[in-house]
């Protein structure tokens, strides 16, 4: 227990340091919390810092989901302290504390997690990018047709109810702060289209 819980606190404080902020701030000057989405993650960093910036970012990214996770089971931490020790640092990345508690949205923090606790799943995760792609054309879609794949190939190939549930888990969180936070705009207009609902910002 006490384990987990220094590599909870270690992996909290490593994914709440956000490499599209720092990055973008140190070779182009920029606070990614201004301009573009206003969003300090990837795909911010891609559009207002550029091509290097937004892969250095999301090496980072993974980085810090996976290093805790593999700490964890090196010094002995059971599979479901490493459940809790990734989803301390998802939430770092979402509620970073070096940034006022304002961060991204977690899906590369979320891939490097499960690098980690289910490497062969991401033989899946290419084909649902361009699966993803193809049918929506946006962003999101290829995200969350990744994670539908890991998911499926996880219950049903992988057979492993636990880490099932705990991919839909941390799917749900990212779903929220990607839809809720990210792009509040697109939220009001998809229930202004489809349920005819009048929503102010």
């Amino acid at each position: 227990m006490v384990k987990t819980a220094i590599c909870a606190i270690f992996a909290y404080l490593l994914g709440s340091i956000m490499f599209a902020y720092y990055i973008c701030k140190v070779t182009k000057g920029v606070d990614l919390r201004e301009v573009g989405t206003k969003n300090p993650g990837m795909a911010n960093a891609f559009k207002c810092g550029g091509i290097m910036e937004g892969i250095l970012t999301g090496v980072g990214d993974i980085a810090k989901g996976a290093i805790p996770v593999l700490v964890a089971r090196e010094i002995g931490v059971g599979i479901f302290g490493q459940y809790l020790v990734g989803l301390a640092a998802l939430l770092g990345h979402m509620f970073p504390v070096y940034l006022k508690f304002k961060g991204g949205v977690g899906v590369n923090t979320a891939y490097g997690i499960l690098l980690v606790l289910i490497p062969k799943a991401f033989l899946v995760v290419f084909p649902c990018w361009f699966l993803g792609y193809f049918l929506t054309r946006s962003n999101d879609g290829v995200q969350y047709a990744a994670f539908i794949g890991v998911f499926l190939y996880t219950l049903f190939f992988a057979k492993n109810i636990d880490l099932s549930l705990y991919i839909f888990l941390m799917g749900i969180f990212i779903m929220i702060r990607s839809a809720v936070v990210r792009h509040p705009a697109e939220v009001v207009q998809f229930l202004e289209k489809y349920f005819k609902l009048k929503v102010k910002l």
